[in-house]
């Protein structure tokens, strides 16, 4: 219902012009979950933008401050006295937590929590400065694949800015989740704990072409071979590449903006993975793409993208694979050892 309401209210958000103009009297439709923490300043700046739309639907979680952080105590506090300033007409539910989660099971949980309520939804974080842009093109494509099942995921994010295209979006195997929206039956298929990923490492399902059209191309698996194995032995704390590996698990495809509709402000040294950026990622230009969207023909990944994406967003690429497969070999990896025990780093 909530989807073809979302329709009626469409043609209001295609009457603006530009992507700093406030929507009069729009009751956007799509339910919004904004993720927030202990960044005041980025969390102001965001919600501005929610704001503008002023969501029918909208839900609110928030992480507990860390333990014994006096500064986490007074900026958490900040952040909800700014979220729960709702001056339009709108259903709004919070999720506060008085304990401190982290930012691998404090995230996803919130997502269960929202899909639990909704069918589908736009999710965006504290760091993610959406454009007016993004949210009918999240609205659009979510009613457009609402009952396919090989696209899980919207993406409003794209850092593939000297790349040239003949779409509005292309399918790509990477959820970027900086400002993305997705489905209840998607997210279902999602398992923080990957209890598949042994299996599938053993099999190398993620190398096969078992859907019979397409595969992933051998530097994606060698490089989230290592991030996997990490996240199953509890060394690494998160909770989105567990989203990717369910969504190539499942053969999923992410719909792409082939324009950036969102940026992230959020790189500083107080953040938790976006103290800096060396990659070109910060303050990314965006662009005002009004509906209607043209897609590709055919449900296929663009491979283009897809290397992009793997090079400039993830460091996977030939070089990294060619290291891997030489620290293979038993006397390279003795001797890269030994470099490492005597503080002698190679990159």
């Amino acid at each position: 219902m909530i989807l073809e309401n979302a329709k009626v209210s469409f043609n209001n958000l295609l009457t603006m012009t530009d992507h700093n103009t406030s929507v009069k009297n729009s009751d956007f439709e799509v339910p919004i979950l904004f993720l927030v923490f202990n960044r005041p300043g980025e969390t102001e700046l965001v919600f501005q933008e929610i704001r503008s739309v002023k969501p029918k639907y909208l839900y609110i979680a928030c992480d507990g401050p860390r333990l014994n952080n006096h500064k986490d105590m007074l900026q958490v506090s900040r952040v909800r006295a700014i979220v729960q300033n709702i001056d339009w007409e709108c259903e709004c539910k919070y999720l506060f937590r008085e304990e401190n989660l982290g930012c691998g099971e404090g995230v996803s949980s919130a997502i269960d929590w929202f899909f639990r309520e909704e069918e589908c939804g736009i999710i965006i974080e504290d760091d993610c400065l959406p454009t007016l842009s993004f949210f009918m093109f999240c609205q659009e494509m979510l009613i457009k694949y609402r009952n396919i099942d090989q696209v899980m995921a919207i993406a409003g994010t794209n850092i593939a800015k000297n790349m040239i295209y003949d779409t509005d979006y292309v399918y790509t195997s990477f959820p970027i989740m900086w400002g993305w929206a997705t489905w209840r039956r998607a997210w279902s298929k999602y398992d923080y704990e990957m209890t598949e990923w042994p299996k599938v490492k053993s099999t190398g399902l993620l190398s096969l072409d078992s859907s019979d059209k397409w595969k992933l191309h051998p530097v994606y698996t060698e490089f989230f071979d290592q991030t996997f194995d990490g996240i199953q032995k509890n060394t690494i704390n998160t909770w989105d590449h567990q989203w990717i590996f369910s969504n190539w698990l499942n053969y999923g495809l992410t719909v792409t903006s082939t324009k950036n509709l969102v940026k992230n402000i959020g790189f500083s040294e107080n953040a938790t993975h976006t103290d800096f950026d060396n990659l070109g990622r910060a303050n990314l230009e965006t662009f005002f793409v009004p509906p209607p969207y043209k897609g590709p023909i055919s449900i296929f990944p663009d491979r283009k993208t897809d290397l992009y994406i793997s090079k400039h967003w993830f460091t996977a690429t030939w070089i990294y694979y060619g290291k891997i497969l030489l620290l293979r070999i038993k006397f390279i990896q003795f001797i890269w050892n030994f470099l490492k025990k005597v503080k002698i780093y190679v990159n």
